[in-house]
């Protein structure tokens, strides 16, 4: 395989996904109702002609449009909900004809559920709790059996398509930042910018590179239809992006997940060598010198806003006092979206627009405890550990939960099911779970795979 073979795949197996686009665009700008009808009718017409992989797509990029601030494409947001309807109506279907049973792993986030439609039934905004607790469970519904069906019947070919599908969204945004700059470009100051691309904000443009590149190891490493020359273009995308989008979190995440796989894979004398003397000396380094300073020799100050991490940006105070709340409705929380309805309701339009920190939690771990309680949070970790620990390639274990851990801490994207992060998150979590369906080598080195799976 050379550099181009993993596009051309993508679009000869997908390339009407760029028709249907197309079409809703044009549709959309004559009236916002035509384009719900191209939609339901191709993804009949995409069903009835067995083309499940690019249901996915639409699906995909119908999330991410959704996730876009742009006016024009406003109808794209009330658009993914009934995309996400008519893939949970198909679900079923296939339950029905035994095209596969139901997926009784997803039964781990079943009481985080429970819990969150107890605390909807006191929320004081009734109205966006409901469709959002609707959503939370009908997406995983279809990621647990529709995407882990296609998964296990193209293997890799899917992950690669998935990959290449990422790389043309970030080529996207690249282009959109060329033409469109008001629209893909967030201005903190005159000489200061961070980009968004065709995401809503630059924290969501981050994050997919994020968890795309949690991907794309997995791929490069245990399998061979990635060609070396397309995994180096892929994961100098990927980080390109993450700098541009000026995400520390996802940033940061990313090199604790490189590093940690990395020291997990090694030999035992190698691992113990980084484990015990590399990172304490590393440690010691970023103590001594400052974390500012470090980024600082990098040339990254401005891009990483060094001047507000000692505040976090401003949320370390939008936190504390979202924090002061939670007693309140401590057990079962006041239902999802409870933790953007607190601050909208309570602290001033006027002092919110300056202060963008306090428009919502902003992290998902004070977001769970809002919307969902202290029971919810331990469902939530239940839910998580579980799942990870039915991982084939243990090594994936412990760097997946720090990237996990790390974007809850500081984004809310975990208790928002709608966003293009979510359907990414649950989609490697079946790509974990399920593959590679490999014979392990005797090796001296427990639990590694050899670095080419053979496939049943």
């Amino acid at each position: 395989m050379n550099f181009l073979d993993p596009f051309k795949a993508f679009f000869n197996e997908n390339g009407i996904l760029l028709f249907i686009i197309l079409i809703v665009f044009v549709t959309g700008i004559i009236s916002s109702v035509i384009p719900f009808i191209v939609v339901f009718i191709t993804l009949i017409i995409l069903r009835q002609n067995n083309q499940r992989e690019t249901m996915l797509f639409l699906f995909m990029i119908i999330l991410i449009l959704s996730d876009n601030k742009g006016a024009i494409i406003s109808y794209f947001k009330p658009l993914r909900t009934l995309v996400v309807l008519v893939l949970t109506a198909f679900t079923v279907m296939d339950f029905m004809s035994g095209r596969y049973k139901y997926n009784s792993k997803l039964n781990l986030l079943i009481p985080f559920f429970i819990c969150c439609v107890i605390g909807m039934s006191t929320s004081p905004n009734f109205n966006a709790a409901m469709p959002r607790t609707v959503s939370y469970l009908f997406v995983p519904l279809i990621a647990y059996n529709y995407i882990k069906d296609l998964l296990l019947r193209k293997k890799y070919k899917l992950l690669l398509n998935i990959i290449t599908f990422g790389n043309i969204i970030c080529l996207v945004s690249l282009f959109y930042i060329k033409f469109f700059p008001q629209y893909a470009i967030y201005y903190l100051t005159d000489d200061n910018v961070r980009v968004m691309g065709i995401f809503g904000n630059p924290n969501g443009l981050g994050m997919y590179a994020m968890f795309l590149f949690t991907l794309v190891v997995f791929v490069d490493k245990y399998s061979n239809v990635m060609p070396k020359s397309y995994a180096r273009f892929t994961f100098g995308l990927l980080l390109f992006i993450l700098i541009l989008s000026g995400s520390r979190t996802s940033l940061g995440s990313v090199v604790f997940f490189w590093g940690l796989f990395f020291t997990l894979t090694r030999s035992g004398f190698l691992r113990s060598f980084i484990l015990y003397f590399i990172i304490p000396l590393g440690t010691s380094v970023v103590l001594i010198l400052g974390i500012k300073n470090i980024i600082a020799e990098f040339g990254l100050s401005s891009r990483l806003r060094v001047s507000s991490l000692d505040d976090m940006g401003g949320r370390y105070y939008a936190w504390m006092w979202g924090y002061a709340q939670v007693p309140k409705n401590l057990y079962f929380g006041q239902g999802l979206n409870y933790d953007s309805y607190v601050y909208q309701e309570n602290i001033p339009w006027s002092f919110r627009r300056i202060n963008r920190g306090w428009n919502a939690a902003f992290s998902g771990v004070l977001a769970i405890l809002l919307d969902a309680g202290v029971v919810g949070m331990l469902c939530m970790i239940f839910f998580i550990i579980y799942t990870f620990k039915k991982f084939r390639i243990k090594q994936f274990f412990y760097p997946m939960l720090i990237v996990v851990v790390l974007s809850s801490v500081f984004e809310s994207w975990i208790v928002a099911s709608l966003n293009p992060v979510m359907i990414l998150f649950y989609t490697i979590l079946m790509t974990f779970i399920y593959l590679p369906e490999f014979k392990r080598k005797k090796s001296i080195i427990r639990n590694i795979p050899s670095s080419i799976p053979k496939l049943n």
